[in-house]
């Protein structure tokens, strides 16, 4: 069975951050996904978000970008670019693990 790694997205954006991208929330939920991703058969991470703050990269692509720098594979990423807000993104998991046998592993940040 598949399975979906899930990062729950948090604001990557540098701006009213302290401290390297590293110790960042964000970037905590994406290694522990590379993490279980990689220990997982027929697994891929999925990120949900669709949120771009103008002048800034859509938070989408920083993710993508994070994710190549951990070394994991693009292939096993899947992208699905809608909701802005927690609840949102969940449903939209909810609904696309419903079109096929999936099971979804979700992270949350400790925060």
């Amino acid at each position: 069975m598949k399975t979906f790694i899930v990062p729950l997205t948090k604001s990557p954006y540098l701006t009213g951050r302290i401290g390297p991208v590293a110790w960042q929330d964000w970037a905590r939920g994406c290694k522990k996904a590379v993490r279980i991703a990689l220990a997982t058969t027929d697994s891929e991470i999925l990120i949900v978000s669709d949120v771009q703050i103008d002048g800034e990269q859509h938070e989408v692509d920083l993710y993508l970008a994070y994710l190549g720098q951990l070394g994991f594979p693009r292939v096993r990423i899947r992208v699905v670019r809608t909701g802005l807000e927690t609840v949102g993104q969940l449903k939209a998991v909810y609904d696309d693990s419903l079109k096929g046998q999936v099971s979804v592993v979700v992270i949350s940040t400790f925060l």
